[in-house]
Order: C-alpha cells, then sequence, then structure tokens
C-alpha cells in the first residue's frame, strides 16, 4: 500500500493577458510506501517499508507549473506538471 500527502505552498502566476495564465508553485510531500510479499500457500509474508528499509526520502520540495489557456468564454484548457522521482 503506498501513501502520499501533498501540501501546496503559495503559488506565483503570471497573467499574460486575458487568455494565458503561467503559474508555478511547490509542493511539500510526505510520502510513506511499503509493499508485503505474501506465499502462495496464504501466510503473510515480509512487509518491506520503502523509506526506513531501502533509504528512500520521506519529504521533498517538488516544483509545480500549470499552464491555461482561455480561447473563448465557455473553453479552458489547462495542464500541470509535477514530478517526484525516486531510486533505490
Amino acid at each position: 500500500m503506498a501513501g502520499l500527502v501533498l501540501v501546496a505552498a503559495p503559488a506565483s502566476a503570471q497573467s499574460l493577458d486575458k487568455t494565458w495564465l503561467l503559474q508555478v508553485s511547490a509542493y511539500f510531500p510526505r510520502v510513506d510506501s511499503s509493499v508485503r510479499a505474501d506465499s502462495s500457500n496464504g501466510s503473510i509474508g515480509t512487509v518491506i517499508d520503502f523509506e526506513s528499509d531501502l533509504g528512500l526520502e520521506r519529504h521533498a520540495v517538488l516544483p509545480a507549473f500549470m499552464a491555461e489557456w482561455r480561447p473563448g468564454d465557455d473553453w479552458v484548457f489547462n495542464a500541470g506538471l509535477c514530478c517526484k522521482n525516486r531510486e533505490a
């Protein structure tokens, strides 16, 4: 079972005109992830905690980016990006 808690920091946004908006912000996630491998006969197996057993970070500061385009009064298109890369 893996969990991820995200907290948003105040964002910095720049409206280029009435149709475009660019936003930069930061997330401060607290990650708690683990996996359990059970045997085929149904007995409970070993739990592996990714953060304590594999040395992965629990906390990080992640940049986030968002762009929004309003081509008309009734239309809004937006795209966002926020990445968390983890390697053990």
